[in-house]
């Protein structure tokens, strides 16, 4: 019996070895028939397509992947070249052995509009910098003054504590129900001091720089909540949230 034994333990090795063997072949049959693109979105918008994905490609392999060989298409460098893109926060590509790839793309979210004399681009969650779209323009929060490329460089002699803090400000606005509907603008002024616009209201909001910035936020919701109703929209011009404490109404 020990020899029937034997055979069979060879067999179990064998087969799967052919399998894999017969799985290499066959794959290198295979060509793409379809090429399906799933880009991730936030409500409408995506700043991406198949067309512009399809586009990509062609212009780095030289070439479509449908009609060509799986085996011979790198799908890895597809991958990285699409998380090059300064719309995809992340790019994966997969096929199976029916000639099928799919590519699926995270974009990047924007949170703020940068508007200076220099640049005209969206801020990123991440803190990304982002290209207008031909297709959507997301209602953000419109960022202005020369003072914020400062802010946000990734130079190495930048303060990267101030740039983590300032983004994560611009976040907690676009993550508030309250603070994201309020508020409409954002300047930046040259001693990197902020002003606020708020959407409706007149007021001129002297914010200071974004330390301490969730205190001053609820500073701002005390302003709208409890002393506007009390006194009228428009009875003060003028609110100042950089002291400690305290706002001061002018």
């Amino acid at each position: 019996m020990k020899w029937w034994i034997k055979i069979l333990d060879s067999l179990w090795f064998i087969i799967p070895v052919g399998l894999v063997s017969f799985s290499h072949v066959v794959a290198k049959e295979i060509k793409i028939k379809e090429v399906r693109v799933k880009v991730k979105t936030e409500e409408l918008s995506q700043f991406i397509t198949q067309r512009d994905v399809e586009d990509l490609i062609q212009k780095e392999l030289g070439y479509a992947l449908v009609g060509q060989k799986l085996i011979h298409n790198d799908l890895n460098k597809v991958e990285n070249l699409l998380k090059r893109n300064k719309f995809v926060k992340n790019a994966e590509v997969l096929s199976d052995h029916s000639g099928k790839v799919v590519i699926n793309i995270e974009q990047h979210v924007p949170i703020a509009r940068v508007i200076n004399q220099n640049h005209n681009h969206y801020l990123t969650e991440t803190g990304d910098f982002m290209p207008l779209s031909h297709y959507y323009s997301p209602r953000v929060l419109v960022l202005l003054g020369n003072k914020i490329e400062e802010i946000l460089s990734t130079d190495s002699t930048a303060d990267a504590e101030q740039r983590k803090e300032f983004i994560d400000m611009i976040n907690y606005i676009k993550s508030d129900e309250f603070l994201s509907a309020q508020i409409a603008t954002v300047e930046v002024l040259s001693d990197k001091k902020m002003v606020i616009y708020p959407q409706v209201s007149d007021q001129t909001i002297m914010f200071g720089t974004c330390e301490q910035y969730v205190e001053k936020f609820e500073k701002l919701r005390i302003f709208y909540h409890q002393i506007l109703p009390r006194k009228g929209w428009d009875y003060y011009k003028k609110v100042n949230l950089d002291f400690k404490g305290q706002i001061i109404c002018e």
